[in-house]
């Protein structure tokens, strides 16, 4: 039996964990986050890898401060072999990634060295990457610049949205660690440097990188849409409603964005499609959120809401 210590605070670690629980020879020991508070009652959400520690019956511990004399106790007698960073969202000292026997990997979703950060799904969609992937990194010092164990590759969907490709690079991650561990344990798996000239930063997302700019691209604005769906979720406002743009298309019609102002929009066919000017080319929304609603169509949208003549969004 290993010992395996994993560092998440998200549900990007449940494929692994269950990766893991399958494999049954190993130990697992679970370090996440405190649960959170939010909205104005300061409800407390629930902490999915918190939860499925209790399932499972795992040592679980949510320090607020990793760097303590208590924490590093507490690691030194989990007594770990390897240790699995997967979206903890906290750079691990080296007091604790130096504990482990054979290593500590870091579970990237990315093609390192490109988008190292707390954002890499998301940038890939925002920049209209039609590739990434998932690397499995030597922890180190450096946010995500540990040398390479392993990498897949995989496509980006032309319609995928970040929280469906997030969940599929989860599983290329679970199994790409499995393997990784394996064939550490066995010695015959070598590390690659990453080559720093080639590297970027995905920064952390603000609630505000939601706000579209309807002069932009249909296709940068569908990137957007793609990008930040479910959180922060692209957004807009109508007569100071604010409204989440949950899904959409690209249309790409020779329409004038000189002749019609962005963010107009234009009701179509029947039923009725909704369609938005943009600096270039047109965006039909397909579902939308108004602020303190639930989601629903646009055609149900435009059943409840009617539209007067200059009505725009923006």
């Amino acid at each position: 039996m290993f010992n395996i210590v994993v560092f998440s605070s998200s549900s990007f670690s449940i494929p692994l964990l269950n990766r893991l629980v399958a494999a049954k020879k190993f130990n697992i020991y679970i370090i996440t986050t405190p649960d959170q508070k939010k909205g104005r009652g300061q409800k407390k959400i629930l902490n999915e890898i918190k939860l499925f520690a209790e399932e499972q019956k795992f040592i679980c511990i949510a320090p607020e401060r990793l760097k303590t004399p208590e924490v590093l106790e507490q690691v030194k007698s989990f007594q770990p072999d390897f240790m699995m960073i997967a979206s903890y969202g906290k750079l691990i000292p080296s007091s604790l990634f130096s504990l482990s026997k054979y290593a500590s990997l870091n579970i990237h979703p990315s093609l390192l060295p490109k988008y190292r950060g707390a954002s890499p799904v998301q940038a890939a969609i925002l920049n209209g990457d039609i590739e990434t992937g998932v690397s499995i990194a030597e922890v180190t010092d450096r946010l995500d610049a540990g040398d390479i164990f392993a990498q897949e590759k995989t496509p980006i969907a032309r319609d995928e949205y970040c929280e469906d490709l997030m969940n599929r690079l989860a599983h290329v991650g679970a199994n790409l660690a499995i393997q990784t561990i394996e064939n550490l344990t066995k010695g015959n798996l070598f590390k690659t440097p990453q080559n720093e000239a080639a590297s970027s930063y995905a920064k952390k997302i603000e609630k505000d990188d939601g706000l579209i700019d309807w002069k932009c691209p249909a296709e940068m604005i569908y990137n957007q849409i793609r990008a930040y769906y479910p959180w922060p979720s692209a957004f807009t406002f109508l007569n100071g409603i604010r409204l989440k743009i949950l899904e959409a298309k690209v249309c790409n019609d020779s329409s004038d964005a000189t002749r019609t102002k962005t963010g107009t929009m234009t009701v179509k066919n029947k039923p009725p499609h909704l369609f938005v000017q943009t600096g270039d080319g047109s965006i039909e929304i397909v579902h939308l959120q108004p602020e303190g609603k639930t989601p629903i169509t646009a055609v149900d949208f435009l059943n409840g809401y009617r539209l007067n003549t200059g009505d725009h969004l923006g």
